[in-house]
């Protein structure tokens, strides 16, 4: 049984290691946000940790909201990917009108 949880617990740590996604909030203003949002988002990619830039962008909040057509803010978020490092994308994505 030790065994196995220790196996498991490694799988798990390993699986965590190659690829990993995640998202989370930046900033909300008291813009609404409606069923009609626009979204825009703009990403920048690396690879080898970085070292090695992909695209150019920079993924600021003004880009994705000059690619999304919007002038009111509603909410800001941020994703971040990687795989084992040799691959990186943040984007920025954000909500409004």
């Amino acid at each position: 049984m030790k065994k196995n949880l220790i196996r498991l617990s490694l799988a798990g740590t390993c699986c965590g290691l190659i690829a990993c996604s995640t998202v989370g909030p930046v900033a909300a203003t008291s813009n609404p946000v409606s069923v009609t949002s626009k979204v825009g988002t703009d990403c920048s990619r690396d690879i080898f940790f970085g070292v090695i830039p992909v695209s150019g962008k920079n993924n600021t909040v003004y880009d994705a909201s000059i690619q999304g057509n919007i002038t009111k803010i509603s909410t800001v978020d941020q994703e971040w990917f990687t795989f084992l490092g040799l691959y990186n994308s943040t984007c920025t994505v954000v909500h409004g009108e």
